[in-house]
């Protein structure tokens, strides 16, 4: 898909997501190749959960001036972001249950 000069890389990946399954490591693996075939410019980057964060974590990358963050506070941050993960993962398996 990520090589057909008339797709819209935003549609594509939202529709390999609506696929489901395993969903982040399929939308991983699809956002890198049409990132490759289309750059990074049609991302929206304000829709990114943590967006403020990983703009900060981008820009000290870049600019080599350490983290943004303690280490107690991004562990923290880490473990609630995990907390959620497994909630999310625990409502959608009860709704696919609840459909079969």
């Amino acid at each position: 898909m990520a090589l057909r000069p008339d797709i819209q890389p935003q549609a594509a990946l939202g529709e390999i997501v609506q696929r489901g399954y395993d969903t982040d490591t399929v939308a991983a693996i699809c956002g890198s190749l049409l990132g490759t075939c289309f750059g990074c410019a049609w991302i929206p980057i304000e829709r990114l959960l943590d967006c403020r964060r990983l703009t900060a974590y981008a820009d000290a990358l870049v600019m080599r001036s350490g983290l943004t963050q303690d280490t107690p506070e991004f562990l923290r941050r880490v473990a609630q972001l995990t907390t959620n993960e497994q909630t999310f993962q625990t409502q959608l398996r009860h709704e696919l249950m609840s459909e079969t």
